[in-house]
């Protein structure tokens, strides 16, 4: 390769194929200059129609995610009213309670709860009853029934032998 073909080492790419090609023939400068713009009218078209393009796929994706969003949001609606709908119930549940043990502790501790109906608390309710009562405090629920003999019967250590035969004897049985 020649020496005088190669480029200098300070000229751009561009102008180093440029200076040993010949201007092409038969074209003056205004043609090329036509030739110029037309490609780059060309190229500016090709630019339009891609953005074009781009933006109807643009669209067309918005369009997909909105509908994808809107599906999400019926479930999420659904969703939204049947947990309101649990928490209705729960807080009428709850109310209706509050109103069952209201009625309850009205009818053990009519005074008290006259004088201090937001007390829900059974010992306090208790004193306060009897403070307010002119009469005995309630007595407590009995819950055991009372043993037979009492006071003047004889104990479980007094019995005899022949006392227990006799009680056992006289108990109704199951199978006769």
């Amino acid at each position: 390769m020649p020496e005088d073909a190669k480029p200098e080492e300070g000229a751009s790419p561009e102008t180093a194929g440029s200076e040993g090609t010949p201007p092409a023939e038969g074209i003056s400068p205004e043609e090329q200059i036509a030739a110029y713009r037309k490609r780059q009218a060309g190229a500016d078209a090709a630019r339009a129609a891609e953005k074009a393009r781009a933006d109807s796929l643009a669209a067309k994706l918005a369009a997909y995610e909105a509908k994808e969003r809107e599906a999400a949001g019926e479930g999420l609606t659904e969703l939204a009213r049947e947990k309101a709908l649990r928490e209705a119930a729960e807080q009428r549940a709850a109310e209706a309670e509050a109103k069952a043990e209201a009625r309850i502790l009205d009818a053990r501790f009519p005074n008290a709860r006259k004088e201090l109906p937001e007390v829900t608390d059974e010992v306090r309710l208790a004193k306060f009853e009897a403070m307010l009562s002119e009469s005995e405090p309630p007595t407590p629920i009995k819950t055991a029934p009372a043993r037979e003999g009492g006071a003047a019967g004889k104990g479980a250590d007094d019995l005899t032998a022949e006392d227990l035969k006799a009680k056992v004897r006289a108990m109704p049985w199951p199978f006769s």
